[in-house]
């Protein structure tokens, strides 16, 4: 289960998948065709432990064990039905930030023609070993829309103004 991020009060039973670096969860493991939201691993991500979790209510009176897991950008509270799914999660989640501390990636703005803000749009990118590449979003990581290969003959062009990568 999974509080609400609104509210912080509401309880949801959902579906995880964990995959790299993203944790999608659905309405139930029968309903995986749409997403109902997904969580960015990242390499300062950090997993702890929650035991004083308020869970009054129908479908929640009862013992969760519970964790928190924590990046810049959200901090998601959870509950698991055993402390052996627990320790299973956050040691999964663990292992994913670490992986992610490995890589580089995060959004920036790439240059194109007919772009949107000063002819640029916002792509997913990932640096890992010799690699660059960027994708349509943080979800789509596995469909790369541009890949280049670094090497001696690729510049890091860097000033106080812009960045560029030539």
């Amino acid at each position: 289960m999974k509080c609400s991020k609104e509210s912080g009060k509401n309880w949801r039973k959902r579906y995880f998948v964990l995959t790299g670096n993203t944790m999608n969860y659905y309405v139930s493991n029968k309903k995986m065709d749409k997403t109902k939201g997904n969580v960015l691993i990242v390499g300062d991500g950090i997993v702890k432990t929650e035991d004083s979790i308020e869970t009054k209510g129908k479908k929640t009176d009862r013992q969760y064990y519970g964790f928190r897991f924590t990046t810049p950008f959200e901090s998601i509270l959870f509950l698991s039905i055993s402390s052996e799914d627990r320790a299973s999660w956050m040691r999964a989640l663990e292992a994913a930030v670490e992986l992610s501390k490995r890589y580089l990636r995060g959004y920036m703005l790439k240059r194109v023609r007919g772009g949107l803000v000063n002819n640029a749009i916002r792509k997913f990118f990932v640096l890992h070993n010799d690699v660059l590449t960027h994708h349509k979003d943080h979800e789509s990581t596995k469909e790369v829309e541009f890949e280049m290969h670094i090497d001696k003959t690729v510049e890091v062009i860097a000033d106080d103004n812009k960045w560029k990568i030539k």
